[in-house]
């Protein structure tokens, strides 16, 4: 798909085909290969003054970055893509455009924005539901966060994104949520409750390939110890 596209010249093609593969490394963890992707995006749309479509890949691009350790440069593609979106007054009736600045806030510690990014999403998300759950999630890794533990608030919006998922066989919202609650009852002290969802997030994370959550997964496992 990337070399056919390449072959086109044609800047929303070559943008929409690193836009899809690029979501594929986001969704799996891998940041750097992500990051080469939506790198490529960024300068093709910027390049053919494509704002709505820039916008949107400058928002996957800060999520990588955040995870690279380039704050700084995450964050100055944050707003430039608030600014793009103010620019044209086109709303993004995207919730995945949402939920991508939504990640990186919470990665750099802007809570109030991943609150508002959150609707945002779920506004926008119209007939695609397969967006709630990972909405659901994130509420519950905003009310997992040390500046804002609350865990029986973490608990019911990681249950409602578990079961949203779990009907639409979402396996890697449902290995990150195990992880999410095995983590949250590590913190409470539910130490059976925590070794029975970490479990099951090493295995599945593990048959996923989701290499950055494993870690975090086992990492949880030997802190039960």
């Amino acid at each position: 798909m990337l070399r056919l596209a390449e072959i086109t010249q044609h800047a929303y093609s070559i943008g929409l085909a690193h836009h899809a593969v690029g979501t594929l490394y986001l969704a799996k963890g891998e940041w750097a290969r992500a990051q080469a992707l939506l790198d490529r995006q960024v300068a093709v749309l910027r390049a053919a003054n494509l704002g709505v479509e820039l916008a949107m890949a400058l928002a996957l691009s800060a999520r990588a970055l955040v995870h690279l350790g380039e704050p700084t440069e995450a964050l100055a593609r944050i707003r430039e893509s608030e600014q793009l979106l103010q620019g044209t007054g086109e709303p993004v009736e995207n919730p995945g455009f949402h939920l991508s600045l939504a990640r990186a806030s919470l990665v750099l510690g802007r809570l109030d924005a991943v609150q508002t990014r959150e609707g945002h999403a779920l506004t926008s998300s119209g007939g695609r539901v397969g967006y709630i759950p990972q909405a659901r999630q994130l509420l519950g890794d905003l009310a997992s966060h040390p500046d804002r533990f609350d865990p029986k608030r973490a608990e019911i919006h990681y249950r409602e994104a578990f079961d949203l998922a779990g009907r639409r066989g979402m396996r890697p919202v449902l290995a990150q949520v195990h992880l999410g609650l095995g983590t949250m009852y590590r913190r409470t002290g539910a130490r059976e409750r925590a070794a029975e969802h970490l479990q099951a997030a090493v295995t599945e994370l593990s048959d996923l390939d989701m290499g950055y959550w494993l870690a975090q997964a086992e990492a949880e496992n030997e802190a039960l110890r």
